[in-house]
């Protein structure tokens, strides 16, 4: 490899997922052996296309557009740490002190449910209830914003990249993971929110960047596409997931603050002790009904030796737990049990 290898990295005009300005604050920094040269992108389809064609190295792209985009021809050659997934409301309250019967925005389902759940009085309206048509993300928010300072609604969700970007600041409140506080709203996001990939043509050395790479963004990519690949499709915009490696001893940390018995019970090894070194991995997903009121979840905490197997396991006991929250139950006379409809309806 020459002493400045020259790559040529792609990068996309759009805004507002956070890759650009993943891409961007990656380029700031030097790297021993490469010299990376940005260049300008119309959108996603356009950047593939160019990649493909020879006309560049590399090409930012964000993981859910990949995960509908795959192409055998490219593959992730580069991933860059993953962005906090967390979505933020913009309003002047946190969702607690919200106004009754309060408006709020959203174009996800999954959120729209989470808000339901955390405050069943809230109206949630989507960009098309009001005839947003702006395509652009930013353009679309600083219509919310004038929206939401005329009174004409309360609040709007978005996420923690686009608000970065923003040519306004306003009150933001981040809609949280919450671990360890059953007593607090909690809002598991989308999977693969905050994940930035450069993506390289078939051919390309697979370990030219591997001492670049984040090993714990790559584990979360894998598991979490693999993961949605066993999913129902239809059921993708409802889902809340996230999967994340971490050493032990911050899983450690955070269950002492928490006083979180499940999780230390799980980092105990045969003898009973307390592990203090090596990975874990944490995997959260959930699925609510329309209403917000009844939640289908699972979370698990495994040795990332066994990472895919117990991630497959995780999935197929979420989906065993479904099934029965969403099934009819006849009358039993065996059992003295009569009939009763389903827990929970998916739509």
């Amino acid at each position: 490899m020459s002493e400045e290898e020259r790559i040529e990295l792609l990068i996309p005009a759009q805004e507002g997922d956070g890759v650009r300005a993943a891409a961007l604050r990656f380029l700031q920094k030097d790297y021993a052996g490469f010299e990376f040269v940005p260049k300008e992108s119309l959108d996603y389809s356009t950047l593939a296309s160019l990649l493909r064609s020879g006309h560049a190295d590399l090409a930012a792209v964000s993981a859910s557009w990949w995960y509908q985009n795959r192409d055998n021809g490219l593959f992730p050659a580069l991933l860059l740490p993953r962005k906090e997934p967390t979505q933020v409301l913009i309003s002047e309250d946190k969702p607690d002190y919200l106004p009754r019967k309060a408006i709020i925005v959203t174009d996800s389902e999954l959120l729209r449910r989470q808000m339901l759940r955390a405050r069943p009085d809230l109206v949630i309206k989507t960009t098309k209830d009001f005839e947003i048509e702006a395509e652009e993300d930013i353009e679309r928010t600083c219509i919310l914003e004038d929206m939401r300072i005329n009174g004409i609604i309360n609040g709007y969700i978005i996420g923690r990249s686009l608000h970065e970007v923003l040519p306004f600041r306003s009150r933001r409140h981040t809609l949280g993971i919450q671990r360890g506080k059953p007593e607090r709203a909690h809002f598991i996001p989308p999977p693969l929110e905050g994940i930035t990939i450069f993506l390289a043509r078939k051919g390309f050395p697979e370990t030219t960047f591997d001492e670049l790479n984040d090993g714990g963004t790559a584990v979360a990519l894998r598991l979490e596409m693999a993961a949605l690949d066993a999913i129902e499709k239809s059921l993708h915009p409802m889902i809340g997931m996230v999967i994340e490696q971490k050493k032990v001893s911050t899983f450690l940390k955070e269950a002492e603050k928490n006083d979180d018995a499940t999780v230390l019970e799980s980092l105990k090894n045969a003898e009973g002790k307390l592990k203090k070194s090596g990975n874990r991995i944490e995997m959260i997903i959930e699925l609510l009904n329309p209403d917000g009121k009844v939640t289908a979840r699972a979370e698990r905490l495994f040795d990332s030796k066994k990472a895919y197997t117990s991630m497959a396991r995780v999935i197929e006991e979420w989906k065993t737990l479904l099934e029965i929250m969403t099934m009819e139950h006849e009358t039993d006379t065996r059992h003295g049990l009569s009939a009763s409809g389903a827990m929970m309806k998916i739509d």
